[in-house]
């Protein structure tokens, strides 16, 4: 019982950390490849999936990831208030079972719970697996870096036309643990953006 209760005060303390990170981009913050292409950013690039020496690389970072893991982390949402733009931000508990491919593909399915809210849900995570949209700008020996970015209809929304989605990516590991973290841009503005560690 004391192992549980302690377990969950420093993953709370851990997630209110990271919420403090993912407070400091703004609603109105430009995406950075928008900054450095300019119009051209939106343009859509085909996309050929991952080659064969990428794979090796991420198998090879990621290998001694654990199968089962625990983690924090907290998100930050944009949403329109009063034709004001506002941030939430939400911490999260989680636990997770974590797979790696022959292929390179990496999947995550998640448990999480919403610590304030005290809401709970699940979600899958898929990277680099076949058909993914995610493009790999960089490679380390701890990280791989990746970005996806497509149009999505606006017709859920009660509205013509499309939106363009760019997500920034990255996965890192350490020792057997798993960090995440994303960043969201809907038509080149910050939208979404959540950190994640596993252990």
């Amino acid at each position: 019982m004391l192992k549980k209760t302690i377990f969950k005060v420093a993953s709370m303390v851990f997630a209110a950390f990271y919420s403090l990170n993912v407070m400091g981009a703004g609603c109105d913050e430009k995406s950075p490849t928008y900054v450095a292409q300019g119009e051209k950013y939106y343009d859509i690039e085909e996309v050929s999936g991952i080659t064969a020496k990428q794979a090796s690389g991420i198998r090879k970072i990621f290998s001694s990831v654990r199968k089962k893991l625990k983690g924090t982390g907290s998100s930050a949402v944009c949403f329109a208030d009063n034709g004001a733009q506002k941030k939430q931000v939400t911490v999260e508990e989680y636990t997770a079972k974590f797979s790696l491919q022959p292929d390179g593909a990496i999947a995550l399915s998640i448990d999480a719970e919403k610590i304030k809210q005290k809401i709970t849900y699940n979600e899958v995570l898929n990277f680099f697996d076949p058909g993914s949209l995610f493009v790999i700008k960089k490679i380390t020996d701890k990280s791989v870096e990746a970005v996806s970015k497509y149009r999505i209809s606006n017709i859920g929304l009660g509205r013509k036309g499309s939106m363009l989605k760019e997500e920034i990516v990255k996965l890192s590991v350490h020792r057997k643990g798993l960090k995440i973290v994303s960043t969201t841009y809907i038509n080149g503005y910050f939208a979404e953006e959540y950190t994640r560690t596993f252990r």
